[in-house]
């Protein structure tokens, strides 16, 4: 895909996304009306819930990392996933992962090594929440209609290929091909991702809880729906590379998932608005970690420097 056809693509979720709430917020009156009555200390202790998911991710990264022979401290592993978060709002979504390799690069000695490592890990990511999503489905199927088992379909056979991959053969192979693509490479290592996809699974079910205490502050509910659900809209929105930060796929799966839960469209439509702002102040905070951090580590090895 052409870098105009990406740039249109991200154009048109996006105005799709700002159209169907304002058509939601101008045609639903009943429904904006109720969610005007939100429950505020709510929505903030799930906001930092969900930061909370976001930052597990720099640890579980730590982990990945010194499995890979890569030892970095916990407080650049989450600087390094911090600071590059907002970069998924550039199209392409390269920036984030480039940040995330850049930072890390310090330690692995190479970018281009810790560039494939970023990309491997973000692999564990997206095939936790699949797993959790295929895990819910199967568990909610009795209550969802049959198409939804569709997801939970593709869901097993993305893991599938995911495990796949893990294989030790695979990872022989993977790394020979790497390193005839990018020289700078050698001796890299890629670690099993069983394990990240496990950590990571309970990051998602962490995530999933906070936006069942989101949608409850804003007095909606969906069940238990949204534990399981919300991981597989995240991921499909991580997989969609031409939509930045995954708008209007992750909003459209959501409001999928509410609308089978008995929630009307335009109040479905209105709550994922709220759920990317909401989701987006998480992500800002977890920014304004990253940057404190890094602010200490630089007091730090200032202080380790000794004057001349």
């Amino acid at each position: 895909m052409t870098r105009a056809a990406r740039y249109m693509l991200s154009i048109i979720a996006v105005a799709g996304i700002a159209f169907a709430i304002l058509f939601a917020t101008t045609q639903g009156g009943a429904s904006t009306a109720r969610l005007s009555e939100m429950d505020l200390p709510l929505l903030v202790a799930s906001m930092l819930l969900l930061a909370v998911a976001l930052l597990s991710r720099g640890l579980i990264w730590k982990v990945f990392l010194g499995s890979a022979e890569v030892h970095i401290g916990w407080r650049p592993a989450l600087i390094s996933r911090s600071l590059p978060i907002l970069g998924k709002y550039v199209p392409g979504k390269i920036w984030a992962l480039a940040g995330t390799a850049s930072a890390v690069s310090q330690s692995s000695g190479s970018f281009s090594r810790a560039a494939v490592l970023t990309m491997w890990f973000q692999l564990s990511v997206v095939a936790g929440g699949l797993m959790v999503a295929a895990f819910g489905v199967l568990a909610l199927g009795a209550s969802l209609p049959m198409t939804w088992y569709t997801y939970a379909i593709f869901c097993v056979c993305a893991i599938v290929v995911v495990l796949a991959l893990d294989l030790p053969q695979s990872r022989r192979l993977l790394v020979r091909l790497i390193s005839r693509i990018l020289p700078g490479t050698a001796g890299l290592r890629l670690p099993p991702l069983r394990y990240a996809i496990l950590l990571g699974m309970v990051s998602w079910l962490i995530l999933g809880g906070a936006q069942l205490m989101m949608l409850q502050a804003i007095g909606l509910d969906a069940g238990l729906a949204p534990v399981f659900l919300q991981p597989l809209a995240n991921s499909v929105g991580m997989l969609a590379g031409f939509a930045p930060g995954g708008i209007g796929v992750r909003e459209g799966v959501m409001v999928g998932y509410l609308s089978l839960a008995g929630i009307s469209p335009a109040t479905a439509i209105v709550a994922s608005g709220l759920a990317r702002l909401w989701s987006l102040g998480a992500e800002v905070l977890v920014f304004l970690v990253g940057l404190i951090l890094r602010q200490y580590e630089k007091a730090a090895d200032n202080l380790e420097t000794p004057s001349r």
